[in-house]
């Protein structure tokens, strides 16, 4: 079953518990009323009504915005990513640096990572005009695209609140990082992800080895 699916079949759930628990209150204070027990005016039902939506209210709203998130997930989660996606989609890989690259054989995310997993190959990398900085630096998006789930949009975001690799990731606390996500994609106008995605990625870096150590 899909995220969208599980959180879908939540929703159901909750929300016929929610009818469910209004059907209740109703049929409670019809029978108040039969009984000719004081009449609870307009406004007290109101509030007993509200004090009983509250107790769903929060994880009601949890599901929803997640369905919504994961509904609208730009599309950088194709199965082109990841090894196979060029180094163009690398931020700071323009057309000239891609063919300086291809002069050396690295055409994709990929043999960007094999080729930085030796010392020799970095030095192959380096010898090509890039600087030990520039390259750590595209390796650790490259690194970081090798996560199902994460793409050039979600690179961009996990940068910007300091998370620029995948050791990094490893040690994040999901639900703190996603708030924290959410937030940065508010302010950057970007996509916000879904809790299911951030706690998949936690799992993923935490699983994956490294490919190059240095």
């Amino acid at each position: 079953m899909s995220d969208i699916e599980t959180l879908a079949t939540r929703l159901t759930t909750l929300e016929n518990a929610v009818s469910v628990e209004f059907a209740k209150l109703n049929a409670r204070l019809d029978a108040l009323a039969g009984r000719g027990a004081t009449a609870l005016t307009d406004d007290d039902q109101r509030r007993l009504r509200d004090a009983l939506g509250d107790e769903f209210r929060d994880e009601l709203t949890e599901i929803r915005t997640e369905l919504i998130a994961l509904a609208e997930r730009p599309a950088t989660i194709g199965a082109d990513r990841g090894g196979f996606t060029s180094v163009e989609a690398l931020h700071g890989v323009g057309q000239k640096l891609a063919q300086q690259l291809a002069g050396i054989g690295i055409a994709t995310v990929g043999d960007l990572l094999v080729q930085s997993g030796s010392a020799a190959g970095r030095t192959t990398i380096m010898e090509a005009g890039l600087s030990e900085a520039r390259l750590r630096h595209l390796y650790r998006q490259a690194d970081l695209l090798r996560l199902h789930g994460i793409g050039q949009g979600e690179v961009l975001l996990l940068e910007a609140v300091g998370i620029d690799s995948t050791a990094r990731l490893a040690t994040q606390a999901p639900r703190d990082l996603y708030e924290t996500l959410v937030a940065q994609a508010e302010a950057s106008a970007l996509p916000p992800p879904a809790l299911a995605w951030v706690g998949s990625w936690v799992q993923q870096a935490q699983q994956l080895p490294p490919i190059a150590h240095w």
